[in-house]
């Protein structure tokens, strides 16, 4: 990503104005992350929204799966 970003947050303002998460282009931290968990900013906030839908996952290919290929397979 790259283009203007006006809170020098490192999410380009194009991106913050066309999130469905409704960024602040102006504002570093939108939704005020560091009073409510005690760090962070807008990229902290995007980071927790990725954690809840990881994507698909391949246990074959998982090092931290006991059956995956770390585990000798």
């Amino acid at each position: 990503m790259s283009g203007p970003d006006s809170d020098e947050d490192d999410i380009p303002d194009s991106y913050e104005l066309s999130s469905s998460y409704h960024l602040d282009p102006h504002r570093p931290d939108t939704y005020n992350c560091a009073a409510t968990i005690g760090y962070g900013d807008d990229n902290e906030f995007l980071a927790r929204m990725a954690e809840k839908n990881p994507g698909s996952t391949s246990p074959s290919e998982d090092w931290s799966d006991t059956n995956g290929k770390q585990w000798g397979q």
